[in-house]
């Protein structure tokens, strides 16, 4: 590894390990964001621990005490992804392929490998990891009743000449097309108009039979943006649809 300053030579290896993982990360397409926060956690780690990742301080003892620390503060979902990140960094840095054990033997005399593992990591053993006491799904009444308030609100600022009932016109459209397409935020935030198709088999929705979703969810990391049709089912959120403030009124079934 040419090109590293020896003023601070431990500071600067550490840098040059965090840049390597980058470029290894955006070789396959991951997104500066998922980037930029990996390097986060291993700094923020690297802070807790004192010392760098070649030591023999970052152990398996050190590792304990920082997802202790974790556990008193984040979510068990958050904190297997904390130490996710911080696996995948040592992984690239144990890799030979890469040189950096052989370059840490050489400057510093040690390596200290890979110190996190299944014994001292959040096992995924289950599809939902959240806690019972979190966010749940509205039931299908409070759903009936979330829609059914809004027409009455759009048409009050209506009346008062409110600039705020063309926002919640707005919104009475995207919060139909979510829950009556059944579409991620995400999918939600990138549709345009021209989005939406003609079924041959669905003549009654006109222009409205079925929605293409561009940006859906990625089949992995790296990996474009999903598409996928959804047809439309409920005659009630084409039309709401349709009229922007039309009656959401009509039976949610």
């Amino acid at each position: 590894m040419e090109g590293i300053s020896m003023l601070r030579p431990e500071a600067a290896v550490f840098e040059k390990t965090l840049q390597g993982f980058g470029d290894h990360q955006r070789a396959r397409r991951l997104s500066p964001g998922t980037i930029k926060d990996r390097a986060r956690i291993v700094r923020q780690v690297q802070a807790f621990s004192g010392g760098y990742p070649w030591e023999p301080v970052w152990n398996l003892a050190m590792f304990d005490r920082w997802s202790a620390m974790l556990a008193d503060s984040v979510a068990t979902t958050t904190m297997r992804g904390y130490q996710g990140d911080l696996a995948l960094y040592l992984t690239y840095l144990s890799d030979p392929a890469y040189e950096w054990p052989q370059v840490c033997m050489e400057r510093f005399g040690t390596f200290a490998g890979f110190a996190l593992r299944d014994l001292n990591s959040v096992r995924h053993s289950q599809e939902y990891m959240g806690q019972p006491s979190g966010n749940r799904p509205l039931t299908r009444p409070e759903i009936k009743l979330f829609f059914r308030q809004m027409d009455p609100e759009i048409k009050r600022l209506r009346a008062a000449g409110h600039k705020g009932a063309l926002a919640a016109a707005r919104d009475l459209a995207m919060f139909t097309t979510m829950y009556g397409w059944g579409l991620r935020r995400r999918e939600m935030a990138r549709l345009e108009t021209y989005d939406w198709r003609r079924q041959a088999k669905l003549p009654e929705f006109g222009d409205h039979a079925g929605l293409a979703v561009r940006w859906g969810k990625a089949a992995g990391p790296g990996q474009p943006p999903k598409r996928r049709m959804v047809i439309s089912v409920w005659p009630w959120a084409v039309r709401t649809v349709l009229n922007r403030t039309g009656s959401s009124r009509d039976s949610i079934s």
